[in-house]
């Protein structure tokens, strides 16, 4: 596991093996931060990320980069899941728009998998290196203490031999319409991945949003003693174990443990995660939220068994409702205890716990603040439907002359939804990189256009910022939510965007004389 101290430890698991450069890259991921996007690219390219306030001359010598990059990397995020970053957006960041496509969410669900495919050859094509990573991690700024993931690497085998069905079939469905997509899902089937360690073995499970369920892999009838990590729990979902009289151990927030009814609660083992705020202690970094891990550790049948993956321990991340992946690995030698010890005790005979976590007695929750966090939740649900409601519609975008003129239409298909906690007050959108946002005003229920004045096309981009805006009833105060969209466009003249972004990034001769050096240094290195 890894958190929030540690980022780069999440870009480095996408650098290429020695002797070897990036071939191919597909990602899936629930959401995305144009910042963590560009880093990871970097991480792919083995250069350094370049920050905002380093300048054009910097920044123009790894467009290059990104141009290259573009047409071997695809990543797929769930469509109104894209955010600008934390540290604003780049000049270089609207090129991204080549990199990136969204999935429509399954009704009622979330398009919610953290998975990547890298594809790594040497100086003879035909040496082909894979990489697999399975994680609970966004392509988006951590703020968490834990996360988890797992990495498989292997090698193409010279034959397509019907290996990794299950990850090829998941892969082939997740997606649809990528450009090469089929050729690399067909190589993957003759990748043997090796353990993670002596002895270990491997298994890949999924749920598209459909009857087909990952519990019904989980079998918690089987399971004797069991640990739940997530940040998002649902009572549904632990009672399947509790049913069956399992032990259980739940490690989450303390909030979720005290949104769990008394009695499911009471028949648990409740340790939460130190939260920097929550818990007073004093944090002059970035919020940390504490936990975003989600693991199952399971003891059947004298075996250890370890989930890690994308699901929360909900009914949505379980019961086929969300687009989920998962893998599960059998540890010869690794035991339950010792995974507690790892996660939880400081000193297991003295029930001593570590520093980031505590153990939770359910007489510390109160009726008075459940009711506010299932207020919170409620209010939070409402904006999340309108969003995607938002987010659904259609949206197209076209430069016309020294303008780009933004349309858009709503969902036919679905309702708006009904909101009793929150009011819509005002829906804005422009460019990105943009800073005014044009008011769509009523006209979100019915569709209009706005126009945004003075976009050339070297400020012209598929991505458009949408802002809304909510006033929240019971008292609390007006709520902000923006994300990006990918538009639709006639608009094809991309080179001539691209050109005309290096150009302005190339404002002086300095900055040309770096980009020079950079185009030599990384694709002539040997000069």
């Amino acid at each position: 596991m890894f958190g929030v101290e540690n980022t780069s430890t999440y870009t480095q698991l996408f650098s290429a093996p020695t002797g070897f450069k990036l071939a191919r890259a597909i990602g899936l991921t629930y959401s995305l931060d144009l910042e963590t996007l560009f880093a990871s690219l970097m991480g792919m390219a083995q250069v350094e990320h370049a920050d905002e306030e380093d300048g054009p001359a910097v920044a123009s010598s790894l467009l290059p980069v990104i141009l290259d990059l573009a047409g071997r990397v695809t990543v797929i995020c769930q469509r109104g899941k894209m955010r600008r970053g934390r540290g604003g957006t780049h000049q270089l960041h609207k090129i991204l728009d080549q990199i990136v496509l969204e999935a429509t969410p399954p009704r009622d669900g979330s398009f919610h998998p953290k998975v990547w495919l890298l594809k790594f050859e040497g100086q003879d094509s035909s040496d082909r290196f894979f990489r697999l990573i399975v994680s609970s991690r966004n392509l988006a700024a951590s703020q968490s203490f834990f996360e988890s993931a797992v990495s498989l690497e292997g090698k193409w085998s010279g034959k397509v031999r019907g290996k990794n069905s299950d990850l090829v079939r998941f892969l082939e469905s997740a997606t649809k319409g990528v450009p090469d997509g089929a050729k690399l899902l067909k190589e993957l089937g003759g990748v043997e991945f090796a353990p993670v360690k002596n002895g270990a073995s491997m298994k890949f499970f999924y749920q598209m949003g459909n009857k087909h369920s990952l519990a019904r892999h989980l079998k918690a009838h089987e399971v004797e003693n069991v640990v739940v990590v997530s940040p998002f729990l649902s009572a549904g979902f632990l009672k399947k174990f509790l049913d069956h009289e399992v032990q259980l151990t739940v490690v989450s927030t303390f909030n979720a443990l005290e949104m769990l009814p008394p009695d499911v609660s009471a028949a648990c083992k409740c340790f939460a995660i130190v939260d920097r705020h929550r818990d007073g202690e004093e944090n002059s970094g970035p919020r940390a939220e504490g936990l975003h891990a989600k693991i199952i550790v399971a003891e059947r049948k004298g075996k250890t068994e370890v989930w890690l993956g994308s699901a929360n321990a909900t009914h949505r991340g379980w019961e086929g409702v969300n687009v989920e992946a998962m893998v599960v690995l059998g540890l010869p030698g690794y035991s339950l205890r010792q995974f507690k010890s790892e996660l939880i005790f400081e000193n297991p005979k003295k029930q001593k716990t570590h520093p980031w976590i505590y153990k939770v007695n359910p007489t510390m929750f109160t009726a008075k603040r459940r009711g506010e966090l299932q207020l919170e939740s409620k209010i939070s649900f409402e904006m999340g439907s309108l969003v995607s409601w938002i987010a659904a519609g259609t949206w197209n975008v076209d430069l016309e002359g020294k303008d780009a003129v933004i349309r858009y239409q709503p969902p036919k298909d679905q309702a708006r939804p009904v909101l009793s906690t929150v009011t819509l007050e005002s829906v804005g959108v422009g460019l990105l990189n943009h800073e005014a946002y044009s008011e769509f005003k009523a006209s979100i229920d019915h569709g209009g256009e706005v126009r945004v004045v003075g976009s050339d096309i070297g400020s012209f981009t598929q991505l458009l910022s949408i802002r809304i805006r909510f006033v929240a009833r019971e008292g609390t105060k007006g709520r902000e939510v923006v994300f990006l969209i990918k538009a639709t466009t006639s608009f094809t003249d991309w080179q001539r965007r691209d050109q005309v972004l290096l150009k302005s990034l190339l404002g002086d001769s300095d900055g040309f004389r770096r980009c020079l050096r950079f185009l030599v240094d990384y694709y002539m290195p040997e000069l």
